[in-house]
């Protein structure tokens, strides 16, 4: 379910609970989108909407589902 007061301040339904800048010298720019979820979690429609929005949009943007902090870290580490 939507949460009005996210919305009245303009947050996109279905939007990731993180948004990460990773600025790397002689790199481009990548911006990270991550959802959290418990081990059992699923995406709701609104964010999977969101996920397949962001996926088309080009390589410097990408998404993760991510269960854990381990899961989190790696993410990181794996960033060009």
């Amino acid at each position: 379910m939507d949460n009005p007061r996210l919305i009245q301040t303009g947050a996109y339904p279905g939007v990731s609970d993180l948004i990460v800048f990773h600025f790397s010298v002689g790199h481009p720019m990548y911006i990270l989108f991550v959802e959290v979820k418990s081990a059992k979690g699923k995406l709701s429609p609104k964010q999977l909407m969101f996920k397949e929005m962001i996926v088309k949009m080009n390589s410097i943007l990408s998404y993760h589902i991510i269960r854990s902090l381990d899961e989190f870290k790696l993410v990181l580490l794996n960033l060009p």
